[in-house]
């Protein structure tokens, strides 16, 4: 007999702790920021501790083809677009069932495919809320491009590159001999933003086919203000207008409502639209701002994703009528042994987060609960995702593009 387990024993069974009854739960006291998480709405994404990413399609190799950004539309109706590196666009069916294996298929248009003219690398692109999607170019002699998604998936479209007097002027930098944009947002009316490395903040708004096609209609100057320089309307349906010039260089933009927000390094600013030459004192965080999400819907436009370069919180979460001065509403992300290169993207819809990681998995986040994913891949993808959506309009479905191969992720399979 163990003579030591014995005495533990006895005296265990004679403490008078151990004849009381066990303490009941604790309750987790309801603050401000659990109150917060409830104020978001319940969508088809439901909370699941592990999915597959599958290879739904893939992209011809190319040099300088890497993948760049996957663009969905909110329409049902549009296709799939990826953009690549160097500016290839590709076209794909939204969804086209399950194969015999079992893994999704999305059916790539080839005859829509628009092929890159080798002399433009792709800096960003984005979709407008009308439906357009916006390219931007960070060398080369186009600096803006825009395509008309056709109003089904077997619709033509046509890239329409805006040639005539680009705004942004060339930078000389040690990696590159010039580069001209630097970042893209989508605007809140149908029109983006961009900023240059020349620290110039640029508004643009479509015009219509008769005003586009009117060769009146080029190269006339509205306004000689310093801030608003000119107005200029060309052949490739496009108006551009000078916004302001900042002491920086924006690397990222974000457009809530009348709000401009641009982040350079550690610092994020906040340019009020309808005064755009008012004085602004940029704020200081903790780390670098290398990406930023709004949501589409007005009651949700006060809260700013960020996705910056800490270690271990990615992903940060102000709420703007609080300003940035403090910490972040929650924050939350996924450590690995490899640093992110900053053009990696991911997407904020309703409460929900998802974004690809140096280690090849790909994490969505309920910001009801950011303690730990929802939703992680299992089966990772063979390579770093660039860029990871939500499928529209809901959030259950996942589409990530990395190197040459589009992939799906189903969070809804299985319930």
């Amino acid at each position: 007999m163990d003579i030591s387990s014995e005495s533990s024993s006895s005296d265990e069974s004679a403490s008078p702790r151990s004849q009381m009854p066990p303490d009941p739960p604790r309750r987790k006291k309801i603050g401000h920021r659990t109150r917060g998480r409830c104020s978001f709405p319940v969508h088809s994404a439901r909370a699941k501790p592990n999915a597959d990413l599958l290879p739904a399609s893939s992209v011809p190799q190319a040099p300088y083809a890497a993948a760049r950004r996957v663009v969905v539309s909110a329409n049902k109706g549009f296709p799939i677009v990826t953009i690549s590196r160097r500016g290839d666009v590709h076209f794909f069916r939204p969804y086209d069932g399950e194969g015999g294996d079992g893994a999704p298929r999305l059916t790539r248009l080839q005859s829509k495919s628009i092929p890159s003219q080798g002399t433009n690398l792709v800096k960003d692109a984005c979709v407008t809320t009308e439906g357009r999607i916006v390219l931007a170019y960070d060398t080369g002699p186009v600096q803006v491009a825009h395509i008309r998604l056709p109003e089904t998936a077997t619709g033509s479209s046509r890239l329409i590159t805006s040639l005539a007097d680009p705004p942004h002027a060339h930078v000389a930098r040690k990696a590159r001999s010039d580069v001209t944009v630097a970042c893209l947002a989508p605007g809140t009316s149908g029109g983006f933003f961009t900023g240059g490395w020349d620290k110039q903040l640029y508004a643009w708004s479509f015009t219509d086919a008769k005003e586009a096609d009117d060769p009146s209609d080029i190269d006339f100057p509205v306004s000689n203000n310093k801030t608003h320089s000119g107005l200029t309307r060309t052949h490739d349906g496009l108006t551009k207008s000078k916004v302001t010039q900042l002491a920086v260089v924006p690397r990222a933009l974000a457009v809530a409502g009348e709000k401009l927000y641009y982040g350079h390094q550690q610092k994020l600013g906040v340019i009020d639209l309808q005064h755009p030459t008012a004085q602004r004192t940029p704020v200081n965080l903790s780390n670098a701002v290398q990406q930023m999400h709004v949501q589409p819907k007005r009651e949700f436009a006060r809260l700013l994703m960020l996705e910056t370069d800490h270690l271990d919180h990615q992903n940060q979460l102000f709420d703007t009528r609080t300003g940035f001065a403090g910490p972040p509403l929650m924050q939350f992300g996924h450590r690995t042994s490899k640093v992110g290169h900053t053009y990696v993207k991911g997407d904020f819809l309703h409460s929900y987060f998802v974004r690809g990681y140096p280690d090849q998995s790909v994490r969505v986040w309920d910001l009801r609960n950011s303690a730990k994913p929802v939703l992680s891949t299992t089966r990772t993808a063979t390579c770093e995702v660039t860029h990871a959506v939500f499928g529209r309009p809901g959030a259950g479905t996942v589409l990530a593009f990395g190197k040459y191969d589009l992939f799906y992720m189903d969070a809804r399979k299985g319930e």
